[in-house]
Parts: C-alpha cells; sequence; structure tokens
C-alpha cells in the first residue's frame, strides 16, 4: 500500500501583499485565519527523505496553504496554491488529497443551501460575502448559506460526498453548483444534474446572448463591481431560486 505524501508547511505571518491580493478577491485575512489558510515560509515533501525546503518564500512567488483536513493515519490533507505562477510553465497547486474542499467550515446541520463551486478562491470570496452580508428571507429568517468546492474542474463528486452534504442540509435544503460557464464548467454542471438531481447558477459573460457581468468567476466580480453591486446580484439570485422553488421547477 502506498504512503500518503507529506507536506510540512513552516507558517509566515501574513503582509501587505498577502492582503492587496487577497482583498482584491474579496477576503479578509481575518475570514482566511478562521478558515484554515495559512501563508508559508517554506515547505517540505517526505521531510525523512528530503531534508531541503522544496520553497522559500518570495515576495514574486507567494504561496498559501490550504488545510483540509486529516486522513485515518493523522496526516495533514494540504494544497498549496501559488497564485502568481503560469501554470503552463509551472506548478500552481501541489497537494496530497483530491477531496472536496471546505468540509472543515460546513459546521452546521441545517442549511438552507449549500453552493458547490469550482476553486478554493471561489469558496472563500462567496463565504466571506455571505458572512458580511447575510442574506433573509422574506420573513425575515437569515439563511444558511454554506460553500464548498471541487478540488478541479474535472472533478466527479463522489457518492458518499453528495450523501455527505444531503446531510448538512435542513429539511427543505437543497445543493446548487456555481461553475464556470465554458465547455469544462457546463460539463461539470451538467454531470452533477444528471447524477444528483443538483440545479446550476453560472455567471455568464454574454454566451448565447445570456446576461454579460464580464467575469467568469464570483472572486472576479469584486475587481469590477462594488460591494453593494454584488450584493444585489446574490439578492437577485437567491430570490430567483426560492422562485424557482415555490413553483418547484428547477434548472
Amino acid at each position: 500500500m502506498s504512503r500518503k505524501t507529506l507536506i510540512e508547511i513552516v507558517p509566515r505571518s501574513w503582509n501587505k501583499d498577502d492582503k492587496d491580493y487577497w482583498n482584491n478577491l474579496g477576503v479578509s485575512l481575518g475570514y482566511l485565519n478562521t478558515n484554515f489558510v495559512i501563508p508559508v515560509e517554506q515547505y517540505y515533501i517526505n521531510r525523512t527523505v528530503n531534508t531541503e525546503p522544496k520553497y522559500y518564500y518570495k515576495a514574486k512567488d507567494p504561496c498559501y496553504a490550504y488545510m483540509l483536513g486529516q486522513n485515518r493515519k493523522g496526516v495533514y490533507l494540504i494544497k498549496l496554491y501559488f497564485p502568481k505562477r503560469n501554470r503552463q510553465k509551472e506548478l500552481k497547486f501541489v497537494t496530497n488529497c483530491n477531496i472536496i474542499e471546505g468540509l472543515l467550515n460546513l459546521e452546521l446541520d441545517n442549511y438552507d443551501y449549500i453552493l458547490i463551486t469550482k476553486s478554493s478562491k471561489d469558496r472563500l470570496s462567496i463565504g466571506n460575502h455571505l458572512e458580511t452580508h447575510p442574506f433573509y428571507r422574506g420573513s425575515g429568517e437569515k439563511l444558511n448559506i454554506g460553500v464548498v468546492n471541487l478540488p478541479s474542474e474535472n472533478y466527479h463528486l463522489k457518492d458518499n460526498e453528495y450523501y455527505y452534504l444531503q446531510s448538512k442540509l435542513n429539511s427543505n435544503g437543497k445543493i446548487y453548483s456555481l461553475l464556470d460557464f465554458d465547455r469544462t464548467g457546463r460539463l461539470g454542471a451538467r454531470f452533477l444534474k444528471e447524477y444528483y438531481d443538483i440545479p446550476y447558477i453560472f455567471i455568464t459573460r454574454g454566451e448565447f446572448t445570456l446576461p454579460n457581468y464580464e467575469c467568469k468567476d464570483f472572486s472576479d466580480l469584486f475587481a469590477k463591481y462594488s460591494k453593494d453591486e454584488i450584493n444585489n446580484f446574490v439578492k437577485s439570485t437567491i430570490n430567483y431560486v426560492e422562485y424557482k422553488e415555490q413553483k418547484n421547477v428547477y434548472f
């Protein structure tokens, strides 16, 4: 049996460059701290064999560790993210797992909605916005909305993951997907709809005469729109979803 790759990190302190990068995505450093995101000074791969760090911090090449839990043997499941790298030339991600991300922060068991998005960056951006701009039903009841993400755009949700997400919903709760509106994202959304009856939402850029938000994902919205405008987008989406549910029509 092969052993899980052991990734070990040496944390560093947050700095202004980190703050500027994440603020552009609508994510505060405080939110990162509560969502198990750590800035990395160095990291090792299987350090008992490879004693030299695989990475040293550089301002031009920052690294962030997404801490995703532990396996049954106590090995930390980690994804390292290098936002400034060109994926055509270098590894943008280094990981020792391939699992749904964000489960550590899915703390409730009565969610009204759980949203499956396509990246940790989007999960954090959406989650931070929902935390600072809570949404309510017409009755004044606060909506509980959880957010998780697929580990990659081509990942297919597994049955046990789907049933776990279902177990975190309230009796009327529902799972939705928000993937990119490109071929890969549409195929991923179709898989989730066909196999698990998970309805989909997209942020579109004028394709097929659909609305043009000039953004491919939620985190991109912060570079173009104000928080109030984004808030109105989210409200409109929730109202549309709830209208469809009342009519018992899903898309």
